[in-house]
């Protein structure tokens, strides 16, 4: 398989759609087969049957030849003719099947009968290497070795082609190479490059966002817009406590760089559970909040002193929780389960 593949695989005489890509190392040309590339890759396939495609056809024969037509097997006894609109093309002997016999008649076909289509496309943050490797891939060739230095380019070249499969084994390797020490100043590298991973950094860091160095989580979501700071603040997958909610709105609301009005910080306190607050957090910093009103605070605080907690309830993420948690029970949570000392040892 992997002999034929190399034969037929960027080879002129079995193509009839040419890719001429200008990478970051020059421009090459690419000679593929419509079969392949339609089955394999649908939206490289629909640059060429798009309108920008480009009609390149071999000298002193006509587009409109068709190919769909019937074979047939008239001529010397013995022998398979086929043949296009009623003209005989090749004969080759019944006996003589063999793989290169086949080629050699589909090169005689494609090299006279086939109107070949170009198209060219231009990315200079890939090298000729990867567009090289992920054609090979999507021929069968070789199984791709992806890290964390190639896994962007390769994510980008796959998601334009419709590699959906390679394109998903990117995404795998984007997770596990996330780092929450540098995940903020990731985002906003991809997000201010316009790269589709942005929403999967943007997912990661809203799941991980305890874990995210505090102070530079403030600083970059005060630079957020009111509607970016709400839509962050109203994720299901928030996980973290909800002091950390609560500093994100203060923070947000008294930055010189948002001037919010009243309207909009009523909104944002009112997105922060202060119920779920302990009576010290509530008395040291809710209650001169003249943004949320009294009877909220003394709800919240008549709360508090009910049920005795001592640390804040952290918000659960309702996509991806967590496994365990370790701590005093304050309520109930299905699907959970309560385990004794005993069970532990």
């Amino acid at each position: 398989q992997l002999s034929l593949v190399s034969k037929i695989y960027n080879n002129p005489k079995y193509s009839d759609f040419v890719l001429e890509f200008t990478g970051s190392d020059g421009i090459v040309k690419y000679h593929l087969m419509s079969q392949v590339i339609e089955t394999s890759a649908p939206l490289l396939a629909a640059l060429f049957t798009g309108s920008q495609e480009e009609i390149l056809t071999s000298s002193g024969l006509m587009s409109s030849t068709n190919l769909s037509s019937s074979t047939s097997t008239t001529g010397t006894p013995g022998t398979l003719s086929v043949s296009t609109s009623g003209t005989s093309v090749a004969s080759v002997p019944e006996q003589a099947h063999t793989p290169d016999t086949l080629l050699n008649t589909l090169s005689t076909l494609l090299s006279k009968h086939i109107t070949k289509k170009c198209v060219k496309m231009t990315d200079l943050s890939v090298g000729k290497d990867t567009v090289n490797n992920i054609l090979e891939y999507i021929y069968g060739k070789s199984p791709l070795r992806l890290s964390d230095t190639n896994v962007r380019e390769y994510y980008n070249l796959s998601l334009k082609f419709g590699v959906t499969e390679l394109t998903n084994q990117c995404l795998e390797v984007v997770k596990k190479s996330i780092k929450v020490e540098t995940l903020i100043a990731d985002y906003c590298k991809v997000k201010k490059e316009g790269s589709t991973l942005a929403s999967m950094y943007l997912d990661s860091l809203i799941e991980n966002i305890q874990l995210v160095p505090k102070n530079d989580l403030l600083i970059f979501t005060t630079k957020l817009s009111y509607e970016e700071v709400t839509s962050l603040l109203k994720s299901d997958k928030l996980c973290c406590s909800e002091e950390l909610i609560y500093d994100i709105v203060e923070n947000w609301c008294t930055g010189a760089e948002n001037s919010a009005d009243l309207s909009q910080s009523k909104e944002l306190y009112d997105l922060v559970k202060i119920g779920n607050l302990v009576a010290e957090f509530l008395i040291s910093r809710v209650k001169t909040n003249q943004t949320i009103g009294v009877c909220a605070y003394e709800k919240a605080l008549e709360a508090c002193a009910l049920t005795r907690i001592r640390r804040s309830v952290h918000r659960i993420s309702s996509t991806s929780p967590p496994l365990f948690a370790i701590g005093n029970k304050i309520g109930s949570h299905s699907d959970y389960k309560l385990v004794t000392s005993d069970q532990l040892n």
